[in-house]
């Protein structure tokens, strides 16, 4: 017996075409999952191109946004400061005009507190 395709042994007619001598030969369940592996294979490359493009512009969103966070953080700092500032001036002239010790002591009382000891400290680098 001489050597021939299993594509040509079959008990197709003669003018079938190799796809369907394919599918008869290996079954219609292979066929499909030889499919299904080429399509992935072949479609991966531009999903995993497309998956690095979306994380590289939401990083660039989210560094955006950290760094209007910090902008804005450092801008509610050191207008903090100033009320500070302008606060601890307001009882300096406030002790400076008082008439007597009662109206001394009434210079440091609080109404809303500003700050407990010092500055507001900033940690921008």
């Amino acid at each position: 017996m001489a050597h021939q395709s299993i594509l040509e042994d079959s008990e197709l007619p003669p003018n079938t075409p190799w796809q369907f001598k394919f599918a008869v030969f290996f079954g219609v369940p292979a066929i499909i999952c030889i499919y299904l592996v080429w399509w992935l294979t072949a479609n991966i490359d531009n999903q995993v191109k497309l998956i690095i493009n979306n994380q590289n512009i939401l990083s660039q969103v989210v560094q955006a946004h950290a760094q209007n966070a910090n902008i804005a953080r450092d801008q509610i700092l050191t207008q903090l400061n100033q009320i500070s500032d302008l606060r601890s001036t307001l009882q300096q002239i406030c002790v400076n005009t008082a008439q007597n010790s009662a109206d001394r002591i009434n210079c440091f009382k609080s109404v809303a507190p500003i700050s407990t000891i010092g500055k507001f400290q900033t940690d921008s680098k």
